[in-house]
């Protein structure tokens, strides 16, 4: 299965750009996660209209049940108007015969704020499907990034003062989402959660002594995560506390049972909150040890050469019955927007 990885999710987004200026732009609609595909009529009654639809459905890695990466619609442009053209994300498929080679742009706000334009021309049908085959994972990429980077841009005028507060004490500060306002604060730790029954967000935030080297050793990031999540969040019995699951007792890197990027990349986003410097993503599954409680998580770590510490941004979620893809990306988008606190105290 192709695995989203953080390089694709934050560096593979060097096309063409351009966004309206104007301050007159209706807001866009759309639900989170949805994206509307505009086929020309070259492409409407192709065989590349199955493809793209297959592409955008595919599996998102490390949740514990099937659910696609997007919400699709498709329609062809000959009806392409009136609020469609305010939908958040949209993706053009067109056939140019005059060009040489396939080429994927992207272009924002251009009906409506915020919004992004991709669009994907070439010169044949057959070249357009071939292009989708190779680089399915960064057309998802450039998708998933817009509406991520959408969510940040929520979360900067509206987010929880209890955990801006508690961000402060550690020196960093973030934007999370107004319903994690329940805070456990522990040495070099916080815990943020909403602590609802059904659909529950968490955030996690710590850091720990250690050279930049860890970044590449996922086994020794996920026994770190074990061992902090383990002595800070326990269950209600001794011998209940939050862990990985691993898919066999073994020390092989094969038995994650979850996709991750080990590659340390900068994290950069269309006019983002903020700048991590660098990170490495595990996404995988928890449980509560001994306990019915689990679900995905996503965890961001990257290393303070100032303090010559493993800094750590976790989100997580619990959501028993429902789906998880819409849930775990709003505390993700979250994870974006952690930087640390200016000299000055910003």
């Amino acid at each position: 299965m192709s695995v989203l990885s953080l390089p694709l999710l934050f560096l593979l987004f060097a096309s063409s750009c351009s966004r309206q200026k104007s301050t007159s732009l209706p807001s866009s609609v759309g639900v989170q996660s949805e994206v509307l595909v505009v086929m020309d009529q070259h492409t409407v009654a192709s065989p590349l209209r199955d493809l793209i639809r297959e592409v955008l459905n595919a599996d998102v890695p490390g949740l514990p049940q099937r659910e696609p990466f997007f919400r699709v619609t498709r329609v062809p442009l000959s009806i392409y108007r009136g609020e469609m053209k305010k939908m958040h994300s949209l993706l053009f498929l067109r056939m140019v015969d005059t060009l040489h080679q396939c080429r994927l742009t992207t272009a924002f706000d251009v009906e409506a704020r915020p919004q992004q334009h991709v669009t994907l021309a070439g010169p044949t049908i057959e070249a357009l499907m071939h292009y989708v085959y190779d680089n399915a994972e960064a057309i998802r990429a450039t998708l998933l990034r817009h509406q991520l980077s959408t969510l940040c841009h929520q979360l900067s005028t509206r987010h929880s003062p209890e955990v801006q507060r508690a961000m402060q004490r550690l020196g960093y500060t973030a934007h999370l989402p107004v319903d994690l306002r329940h805070v456990k604060e522990g040495r070099d730790f916080l815990w943020a959660s909403s602590r609802t029954q059904q659909k529950q967000m968490n955030f996690v935030f710590y850091s720990v002594p250690a050279s930049p080297q860890l970044l590449e050793d996922v086994c020794r990031l996920a026994e770190i995560r074990d061992s902090v999540l383990r002595e800070n969040i326990p269950g209600s019995a001794p011998d209940q506390w939050m862990e990985t699951v691993w898919s066999a007792p073994s020390d092989s890197l094969s038995t994650f049972n979850f996709q991750l990027s080990t590659r340390i990349v900068p994290v950069v986003f269309r006019d983002a909150v903020s700048l991590l410097p660098s990170a490495t993503c595990l996404r995988g599954l928890w449980q509560m040890r001994h306990g019915a409680m689990g679900g995905p998580f996503v965890m961001y770590a990257w290393f303070d050469a100032e303090s010559h510490r493993l800094i750590v941004a976790e989100a997580f979620v619990y959501a028993p019955g429902n789906d998880k893809r819409d849930l775990l990306r709003r505390v993700e988008a979250a994870l974006l927007t952690v930087r640390k606190k200016a000299a000055d105290g910003r």
